[in-house]
């Protein structure tokens, strides 16, 4: 067994639960580890990279108060919403923690999300063109920012051209409960043919840190179960005998022999070290 952690700032309580997920705001560095402190497993957190610091902080502390309990983070720029279901989809497929950050990091990469704004003005990444910060003063006017590696922002009605590459009839598709007959959710649904339209509950979190102002609704493809194959686990590390998900364990750091995907920034339960973005 192993704990999924999504790690944000700005929720309404310091720590709730999402269908196996715990949500814990690493605002407080101390909460991560008063929230775990019944932790006997692995624990997988991951978050936003604006949250980096307050995250690999509140690891680093969780490390110092249980350092019997291997830890890791990773960071993706994925949405909140589409992290926390492929927590969620990595969590129910397997027990092994090793291999959960397998199923995470390939979930994530087969993911696409996007946010919708009310203006651009604020947005620093991806930033606006000058075009977008003017239309953004004009009332009425909204935008649809993709997440994950490839962020762009493009004005709602051109929402079609942030999905070029994505395959039709492959995906479920999260959505905010309050905008499923949206017109930028029926032009996705259009575009792509998700086989299922399902409600999107996200903990409330402080969006307008990341985007300059709170977000309309947020929008989620995922890969559907049945097309896509979920990876198997790979060999066992040596170390702390988990599944290396990479060359390198994302938990100890004893080197793996069966490449994967890199591990995302980790906080092991040695001495602190990080490693790049995730996806």
């Amino acid at each position: 067994m192993w704990r999924a952690v999504l790690a944000v700032r700005g929720t309404p309580s310091d720590h709730d639960a999402v269908a196996a997920v715990d949500v814990v705001d690493v605002t407080a560095p101390h909460v991560l580890a008063v929230a775990l402190e019944d932790a006997a497993a692995p624990v997988v957190v991951a978050g936003h990279p604006i949250d980096a610091t307050a995250a690999r902080t509140a690891c680093s502390l969780l490390v110092a108060h249980r350092p019997d309990v291997p830890v890791t983070l990773w960071l993706t720029a994925h949405t909140t919403g589409a992290t926390l279901a492929a927590l969620r989809l990595a969590r129910a497929a397997t027990d092994d923690a090793g291999h959960g950050m397998r199923i995470l990091a390939d979930t994530l990469n087969r993911t696409w999300s996007a946010v919708v704004l009310d203006s651009v003005a604020r947005l620093e990444h991806p930033n606006p063109t000058l075009g977008q910060h003017l239309r953004s003063w004009l009332p009425g006017t909204r935008f649809v920012v993709r997440q994950g590696p490839r962020p762009r922002a493009v004005a709602a009605s051109a929402v079609t051209s942030l999905l070029e590459g994505v395959p039709r009839a492959e995906h479920d598709l999260l959505v905010d409960a309050g905008a499923t007959d949206d017109p930028v959710t029926r032009a996705v649904v259009t575009a792509v043919a998700p086989e299922r339209t399902l409600p999107l509950g996200i903990p409330v979190t402080d969006t307008a840190r990341r985007y300059g102002r709170r977000e309309r609704f947020e929008l989620s493809l995922l890969p559907r179960p049945g097309i896509w194959s979920v990876p198997g686990p790979a060999t066992r590390c040596p170390g702390c005998g988990l599944s290396v998900p990479g060359q390198v364990c994302v938990f100890c750091r004893t080197t793996g022999d069966v490449p994967g995907p890199p591990p995302g920034d980790v906080v092991s339960a040695g001495p602190v070290l990080t490693a790049g973005v995730g996806r």
